[in-house]
Formats: C-alpha cells, sequence, structure tokens
C-alpha cells in the first residue's frame, strides 16, 4: 500500500509538470526581485500583510521554503542566478553560459529592470548590458534608488511594447534594502508587499498573469542582529542572509503548492529553459545550476548549496559553507576561525555549533570533501573580484560599508581542545556575541553583558545600557532534544533600578539600590508580587548601610561588598566584615568547603576567613579582573595592561588553593608582541581579551569577556 501511495504520488508530479511544461511553451516570463527579503518576512514585526500582494501570489503558486542564494550580497548574488551557475561574477563566459541567452536564442525578447546602482559597467557593479535586449539602469545623480512605483511603471511599458508572448522581464526592487521606511524592516516588506500587489495588478490587466511564469524571490537576506552581525546583509552565510523565498506560479496554474527540497536561487533559470523548450548548451560542472524537480519532473533535488561571504563585511575573513537539506556546515579560508556545523532538525535558528560532537565530526567527513572542491574556486572568486576594483571603485564600497576589516586576518588555526592543567580538557562550546540585544527593547540597543550567574540549573546574564539593568533568562532547559552547544538568551524583565544578582539555591538573590535584598523565583510558575505589587519577587531585607555588590556563599551565606570593605551575611542574617578592601563580586570566589573567601584587590589575592586576619595567598604583576573557584584550583582573570610578555600571551592564570603555586594558564590574550593591542588581539576559541568574569556551571566554564563584548562557553572533561 505505501508503494503504491508513493507511485501514485510520483505519478501525480509528473503528470502536473507534464501539462504545465505544455502550458510553458512560449508563456510569458515574468521575475521579481526584492533586495534583501528574509525567507521569514511573515513573522517579522511591524509587517502588515497585504492581502492582494505575497498572500494573493502564495494562493495560486508553488512556495519552496528552501530556496538559498551563493552569496548574501546583490553583487554577488545576481551573476548566479543570471548565469545559472555558482559565480560571484558575471563575466564573458558566464554570460555565454547564462540561461538569459538561451532564451534570447529561442526567441525570448529579454529585459531587465534595475533600481540601484549595483547594476552597471563600474567593475564593482554587475553588468547586465550585455546579456539583455533591453536595460534600464538607476541613473539618477543623489538618488539611493529607483522608486518602487517607478520600476513597476517600466514593467508596465515593457509588457505594453510586447509583440508575442514570449518576453522575458526581470524586475529588480529594491525593498526592503535599507535604509528602512520610518526605520523599521517590517515596515520596508509591508511597502514591498504593496508593490507586488501593485505588479500583480499590472500582470492581469495586461492579461498575462494567468498564462506567464510569475516568479518572487529575493537576491539574499538581511541580518537583524542574529549572529554576532548589525541589521544589513553581506556579514555571513547563515540563514537570515542566504535563505530567501521563492513564489513561483506556473502558467495555468490555480493550486498553491508547498516544496520543502533545497533548491538555489541559480537553478530558476535552468528551470525555465526545461520549461520552455529552449535549447540548453550549459556544459555541466560542478558550478552549474539543476533544473528544480519539482516543477520539471526530473531528476531529483540537488544534494548540496554552496554560499560564500566574500570582499564583503566580512573581509578579509571569508566564509564559504556547504549547506544539504539538513546540515550546514561552514570554514572560514583564512583559518582564523572555528569550523561550524548546524543540524536543521533540531537547530533551525542555527545556534548549537556541533562541530566538536562526535555526530558532528561524522557529518563533517561527509561534507568536507565538497569543501575542498569549493575553496579553491571562491578564493579564485574572490581574487578576480577584488583585483577588478579601481582605487577610486574601493574607497566607495568602503564608504557604502561593502568593504571591511575584521580582527587578525593572519589569525592561525586554532585547536578547539586544550589541557590548561593536568588531567583536565577544555573544549570549545560556543561564542555569544551581542546576539542578546535582539531580546531587548528597542530602547536598550547598547546592551552588553557584565555578570552572568547560575541558579536552579539556569544561566542568567545581566546586561547594561546607560546604567539601566536588565536579566536575561537562560532557555537551556527549554530546548528538549537539541544538541546544547550554548544558551539561548530571552528577556524576562526590564527594572529600572540599580541591582546585583547572585545565586542562591533555585533562587535569585537581588540587591536593588544599595540596601534592598531581594529574592527573585527562576520557576515562573512561582513568580508572585512583592508587597507594593509592583514587582515579581519577595523582599528579604532591608540593609544597613549601602553596599554596591553582592555574591553568593552557598551554606556561608552571601558576601557583601562596599566601596572599600567586605562583608559575610550569614543565612542568620549576621553580619561580619571580613576586611577592608575595594573589590566586587567578580573578584572573589568561595571555598564553600573550608569556609574560605578569596578577594581580589588591586593586585593581591586575599584569603579572607570569619573571625581570621587576612592573609596574602598571591600577587601578580597585572591587576586582577575576576576569580573562580574548581575543586582545588583557582582561576585568576588578569587585565591586560601594562602589556607584558606573559600577561600578553596568557589572561588567565590558575593555582593551587592548597599551596598557593600556579599550576597552568588558559586562554591566548595576543598573536604576537605588538604596540597596537587591538590589532593583534586573538579572536579565536580561546581568545580572552578582557576576562571580566568566569563561572564555573557544572561542567561548563563560562568567560565572559567585556574586551571583545563576549561570552565564550566550554565543555569540561
Amino acid at each position: 500500500m505505501v508503494r503504491l501511495r508513493k507511485f501514485a504520488i510520483v505519478l501525480a508530479t509528473l503528470l502536473l509538470a507534464a501539462c504545465h511544461r505544455a502550458a510553458s511553451d512560449r508563456a510569458p516570463i515574468i521575475i521579481i526581485v526584492a533586495d534583501a527579503l528574509r525567507h521569514d518576512y511573515a513573522s517579522l514585526p511591524d509587517y502588515v500583510p497585504d492581502p492582494r500582494g505575497f498572500a494573493r501570489l502564495k494562493a495560486t503558486a508553488t512556495d519552496f521554503r528552501k530556496c538559498v542564494t551563493t552569496m548574501p550580497m546583490t553583487r554577488g548574488s545576481f551573476p548566479g542566478l543570471l548565469s545559472g551557475e555558482m559565480t560571484g561574477t558575471l563575466d564573458a563566459s558566464a554570460r555565454q553560459q547564462s540561461w538569459v541567452r538561451r532564451l534570447h536564442d529561442a526567441g525570448y525578447r529579454t529585459t531587465f529592470i534595475a533600481s540601484s546602482y549595483a547594476f552597471g559597467t563600474d567593475p564593482s557593479s554587475v553588468d547586465v548590458g550585455p546579456l539583455f535586449d533591453d536595460v534600464d539602469l538607476e541613473n539618477v545623480p543623489g538618488r539611493v534608488a529607483r522608486p518602487m512605483p517607478e520600476a513597476l511603471n517600466l514593467l508596465d511599458r515593457a509588457l505594453a511594447r510586447r509583440k508575442s508572448d514570449r518576453i522575458l522581464v526581470i524586475v529588480h526592487l529594491f525593498y526592503p534594502h535599507a535604509p528602512y521606511w520610518k526605520g523599521s524592516y517590517g515596515a520596508s516588506v509591508t511597502q514591498l508587499d504593496h508593490e507586488i500587489a501593485a505588479a500583480l495588478d499590472i500582470l492581469q490587466r495586461r492579461g498575462v498573469y494567468e498564462r506567464a511564469h510569475v516568479i518572487v524571490t529575493s537576491d539574499h537576506g538581511e541580518s537583524l542582529q542574529e549572529h554576532d552581525a548589525p541589521p544589513q546583509h553581506g556579514w555571513n552565510v547563515y540563514d537570515e542572509e542566504t535563505r530567501v523565498p521563492l513564489l513561483w506560479k506556473l502558467p495555468g496554474q490555480h493550486q498553491p503548492r508547498v516544496v520543502n527540497d533545497l533548491v538555489r536561487n541559480y537553478d530558476i533559470g535552468p528551470t525555465l529553459v526545461r520549461l520552455v523548450g529552449a535549447r540548453d548548451t550549459a556544459r555541466p560542472s560542478l558550478r552549474s545550476a539543476v533544473p528544480i524537480a519539482a516543477l520539471t519532473g526530473e531528476g531529483s533535488a540537488p544534494p548540496i548549496a554552496f554560499h560564500a561571504a566574500l570582499e564583503s563585511r566580512m573581509d578579509p575573513i571569508p566564509q564559504i559553507a556547504v549547506r544539504t537539506n539538513r546540515y550546514l556546515l561552514i570554514e572560514n579560508t583564512e583559518g582564523f576561525r572555528f569550523p561550524e556545523l548546524y543540524d536543521y532538525e533540531r537547530d533551525p535558528a542555527e545556534l548549537y555549533n556541533i562541530a566538536g560532537s562526535e555526530e558532528g565530526k561524522r557529518v563533517m567527513r561527509d561534507l568536507e570533501p565538497w569543501l575542498a572542491q569549493l575553496k579553491q574556486i571562491w578564493i579564485d572568486v574572490a581574487r578576480e573580484q577584488r583585483e577588478a576594483l579601481t582605487p577610486e571603485m574601493r574607497k566607495t564600497l568602503e564608504s557604502l560599508g561593502y568593504l571591511g576589516t575584521a580582527p587578525s586576518s593572519s589569525q592561525p588555526w586554532a585547536p578547539l581542545e586544550v589541557s590548561p592543567v593536568p588531567g583536565l580538557r577544555v573544549r570549545f562550546r560556543e561564542c555569544f556575541s551581542r546576539r542578546w540585544t535582539q531580546y531587548a527593547a528597542e530602547t536598550y540597543d547598547s546592551l552588553f553583558p557584565v555578570r552572568l550567574v547560575d541558579a536552579g540549573g539556569e544561566l542568567f546574564v545581566i546586561a547594561n545600557s546607560t546604567g539601566d539593568l536588565s536579566r536575561l533568562r537562560s532557555r537551556i532547559a527549554h530546548q528538549p532534544g537539541v544538541a546544547i552547544h550554548g544558551p539561548e538568551y530571552a528577556d524576562v524583565w526590564f527594572e529600572r533600578r540599580t541591582y546585583a544578582l547572585a545565586p542562591e539555591s533555585t533562587t535569585l538573590f537581588a540587591l536593588l539600590d544599595g540596601r534592598l535584598l531581594k529574592r527573585y523565583f527562576v520557576d515562573p510558575n512561582d513568580y508572585r508580587l512583592d508587597s507594593d505589587g509592583q514587582t515579581f519577587g519577595k523582599v528579604v531585607a532591608t540593609l544597613e548601610g549601602e553596599f554596591t555588590d553582592l555574591l553568593d556563599a552557598g551554606t556561608l551565606g552571601v558576601v557583601l561588598f562596599q566601596k572599600d570593605a567586605v562583608y559575610l551575611r550569614g543565612v542568620d542574617g549576621h553580619m561580619e566584615i571580613l576586611g577592608r578592601f575595594a573589590s566586587d563580586a567578580d573578584r572573589a570566589a568561595v571555598e564553600e568547603t573550608t569556609g574560605t573567601v578569596f578577594v581580589a584587590d588591586g593586585l593581591t589575592i586575599l584569603r579572607l576567613h570569619a573571625g581570621d586576619a587576612p592573609q596574602v595567598f598571591a600577587t601578580t604583576t597585572n591587576p586582577i579582573l575576576s576569580l573562580a573557584i574548581r575543586g582545588d584550583e583557582l582561576w585568576v582573570g588578569t587585565h591586560p595592561f601594562p602589556p607584558s610578555p606573559a600577561n600578553d600571551k596568557t589572561p588567565v592564570v590558575i593555582y593551587n588553593t592548597r599551596t598557593a603555586r600556579q599550576i597552568g594558564t588558559f586562554g591566548s590574550r595576543l598573536l604576537h608582541p605588538t604596540n597596537s593591542f587591538w590589532s593583534a588581539v586573538d579572536v579565536g576559541p580561546f581568545g580572552i581579551a578582557y576576562p571580566r568574569q568566569m563561572m564555573f556551571h557544572g561542567d561548563r566554564l563560562y568567560v565572559l569577556d567585556s574586551g571583545l563584548e563576549r561570552i565564550l562557553s566550554f565543555d569540561l572533561f
């Protein structure tokens, strides 16, 4: 029965494709390419759907849910779209191979309508002139882009002057590319949706909609602060920048259809060649497109797609990637970073890098042969693009943000695992950098992490902005079936008060306004209003005096800090001074088994016991930023300045808490001696510039690096 059902599905697909192929002969072809439209546009804030736009087209079109582009920028993706092969340039060879040329040879009148300066004759642009019969370029001085109504008016003219149905019109619309409408990307998509509705009206008024191929897609996506990138594109090869919508209404199609197979935007043209019966003379190669099987009824979905971020904002650290229906493998061609592997079935947001897992190693072995072939192709393409730029065009592109620099382009390959002390292996898990800002309110657009705490098995992050602090709650425990490689943060609340947090079992202690101790509950089901009905939690005590910070001391109580003193508040509420030192929770660590509190004061680490005089534990050559306890090990994070050979090399020194002897080091600060610190800073998996805080969380280590504004997580074995 199962085989019979599968046979029926295949037969129906073949019959449908055959019918549409017959209807496609000599059919008009209208392709609308939006600029920087994400695949998930429908779920964006501020987007208000137009029922006569995308929704109308979807009602009678095939919706390809896994369409990807080659490069996350117009001048890199359009050459592939127009040539029908994986390329970043539209040179003479690519034009000769182009499917547009095949349609021209089959009697099609070809037209291209551009809406930005990405198309033209200079080396930085895509030169479409020699490829089309008619080209309308954007050439109005001082204008960012052609208004969409003007572009659609040119579409209307092209349809009005047609002499037969054999026409190909490609319209490039600048929206929702920045600058965004009213400052909102979602609002820009709304404006685009209105123009899509207007375009469909034009097609129907000109009598071609019913019998035409109507295709709407995008050249690339747009980052909205995911994966360490600000709003824009050209930064990386993750889904938000390389996955695009593809809606395709075949001639005579009246029913919607959804296809979840992987397709590439450069497959569109060769599929059209096959559907309209044009002669295909393209030479098959690794770079060639594959006609879309869901439309032609022939062959199968391509097993892989390729991406690259070249000569873009990631320059000089280009990325290449291999994508299958399930996995995305990313490698940086200059080797300064570490490989990344994501499993779309369990991690559609590409948050958890599984490259270091056993599953990841197996998948990488299968995909690395493809990477080996890809790497040289893309390096050659990048070199061709760079050499073609004149100094003037390079300067122009730099001013637009399309060319930039990144730290340490000569960074050597870094291992994913190190052994800082005998018997301990530390393996890199994940890097979080600026990602938490996407969860904050718009008024908190300058958030950066200042404190990590854990409670009840959860990880918490405190982020700072203009003096206000917010708490971000880890959602690790709420990701069943996901290979966890670092937490995902979600906003819980904002409280416009100065406060610090410390974990206590399954709750969090908060110090508000320097005097009020308050308990917050980790489990949302335990949240309750305080006595004034304003905030969640429960007041524990009002302190005498004003305090600046606090640290959980487990069964000992809570360590409280003033500007020049350190106190221990026992579980019974009794306060006892430990010493008069200028310190804080980041520069303190508690050894519960011995009742010892280690506190850093400048270059000195002190050992404190209630009722005893302070003892000097160790001294360092640089100011101490952070302390953390692991068993009988005291991990000490140091300030990068003043520079010294030893301090430049290792940011974290490890001591034995019993003997006070140094037993190891961890991390890397600079790649080589230099007078310019940030030009040589190590940004690899173990690079730590400014270890503001270290925290052991079960079998993981988290390091908050406020110099590079990122959080690194590591597995401990």
